[in-house]
């Protein structure tokens, strides 16, 4: 049987643009989330894209757009429709990293027990997943992040900490025991402590909405003087903190350090939270900190705007976003590096990662997504792109975006066909911007069904650097 697939440039949609031999430029935007408070610290709701003031670098911006974070994932799914976000799919999700590597051997033990003590005062505890830093450089799951397929083997359950305790405390105890190698140098151990932390920057990024990682942690320092090097030469490392700091931006994560004592290296911890929009505690309990995260997470504003590009100088630009709303706190990153390649992707980068969401056998819902087979005489795939994790390029009712999508076919013979890599670069103006805000940005494809087990859909965004797919069944 032979498989019949038309891919058409422009396909059927009336906001798709026409393929182009050319890619174009990246909209380079810069988006941020904003953790909004009242004076008595509640979230701040009702917020619009009036309420909020942007500086970046003492200029002021305009915005593309503000809204709430997470935004409404509430379009029913119809029945027949697929989707890769369910209700617990798009909870908030909170990751507290207990860094033994960082602690004197003599503090593991207690470190452990007191993050145990702290996780059980968090009631709604079934989104926060929790990893140690081992005094070797390794990250060991606790209660591991879940597989993103709603429904799917790992996914996300409301089990108590309760249930972990026993293996936190077995971990802790195990690592207390193991005595660093007096080899190893403090620059080794900075260097293994970047890596792990961007880690968990890359497996938060698969899921949707704005995320928090509570960094329980003596901290370490940023440069080293020479009569501490291996090497006898300075080191700093600022470079991999902002390469850190730009990997935490695209995953949507907010670091929240808790420090575990006054050791004079904490300088790493405050810089990190600066830079991520999250906050430092005056104390080391770890349980307001979590809850913090929660609430940030659940009630914040996505802000965007379109610097001119000129703005790509390489320097560190400074934000100061404030509301004239009387009595609403504003928290966000302190600025973000303007390097002149920040947004710029690697065509030959784009395949790799629409094929390696297709190779794993969990939906990724950092785009959420939602399609069907619309069946008749002529039937189609029918998907709609959610807006709320893609960078959209524009100023106020007018935005445009640019989005890969592959299609992975898999027959019932057990056969798979991959179609090429697809452009979709819409753009909307005030007319039709609330019903693709509300709806998502529609694609359609006419496709010949028969001998077709299921289709999976696999879309990257330019602009942001996310995923997201989708697998979409084909009933006979």
């Amino acid at each position: 049987m032979r498989l019949t697939l038309r891919f058409a440039a422009a396909l059927v949609l009336p906001l798709l643009a026409a393929a182009q031999t050319v890619p174009p430029r990246v909209p380079r935007v810069v988006t941020l989330t904003v953790a909004a408070t009242d004076s008595k610290g509640a979230p701040a709701a009702g917020l619009n894209e009036a309420d909020f003031q942007i500086t970046d670098a003492g200029k002021p911006r305009t915005l593309s757009f503000a809204r709430p974070v997470p935004e409404a994932l509430t379009v029913p799914v119809a029945a027949g429709q697929a989707t890769n976000r369910t209700a617990s799919s798009t909870r908030p999700v909170t990751v507290l990293l207990l860094d033994q590597l960082n602690a004197s051997f003599s503090e593991r033990t207690s470190n452990a027990n007191h993050a145990l003590r702290e996780l059980l005062k968090v009631p709604e505890n079934g989104q926060v997943f929790a990893f140690i830093l081992s005094s070797e450089g390794r990250l060991v799951p606790i209660r591991g992040l879940p597989a993103t397929a709603p429904g799917g083997p790992g996914s996300v359950g409301d089990d108590p900490w309760a249930a972990h305790g026993a293996a936190m405390i077995e971990k802790g105890l195990q690592d207390s025991a193991r005595i660093r190698p007096s080899s190893l140098d403090m620059s080794k151990r900075i260097q293994w402590t970047l890596n792990a932390l961007e880690s968990l920057a890359d497996q938060m990024a698969v899921f949707p909405g704005r995320k928090g990682l509570v960094w329980f942690s003596a901290g370490m320092p940023l440069s080293l003087a020479p009569q501490v090097t291996s090497t006898g030469d300075k080191l700093d490392f600022t470079p991999q903190l902002r390469h850190l700091a730009n990997a935490f931006d695209r995953a949507a994560t907010s670091v929240y350090p808790v420090r575990l004592g006054a050791t004079g290296e904490e300088d790493a911890l405050e810089v990190v939270a600066q830079l991520t929009g999250g906050a430092v505690p005056d104390n080391r309990d770890i349980a307001p900190t979590l809850r913090q995260a929660i609430s940030d997470a659940r009630n914040s504003y996505q802000v965007a705007f379109l610097p001119p590009d000129d703005n790509w100088d390489g320097a560190f630009h400074k934000l100061r976003v404030v509301t004239a709303r009387k009595g609403v706190h504003l928290r966000t990153k302190a600025g973000y590096y303007a390097f002149p390649d920040a947004k710029e992707v690697d065509s030959a980068e784009v395949p790799e990662a629409l094929r390696a969401m297709l190779a794993d056998l969990s939906d990724h819902a950092g785009i959420g997504l939602r399609g069907e087979i619309v069946a008749g005489p002529k039937p189609r795939l029918s998907v709609r792109i959610g807006t709320a994790d893609i960078a959209l390029a524009g100023q106020g009712a007018r935005q445009s975006a640019q989005l890969r999508l592959v299609l992975s076919i898999q027959m019932s013979d057990g056969r798979s066909v991959l179609s090429p890599v697809l452009r979709i670069e819409p753009g909307w103006g005030e007319e039709q911007a609330a019903g693709v805000l509300r709806d998502g940005i529609p694609f359609d494809q006419e496709i010949a069904t028969a001998g077709i087990e299921r289709i999976r859909v696999a879309v990257y965004d330019r602009g942001s650097g996310i995923g997201g797919s989708l697998t979409v069944p084909v009933k006979r």
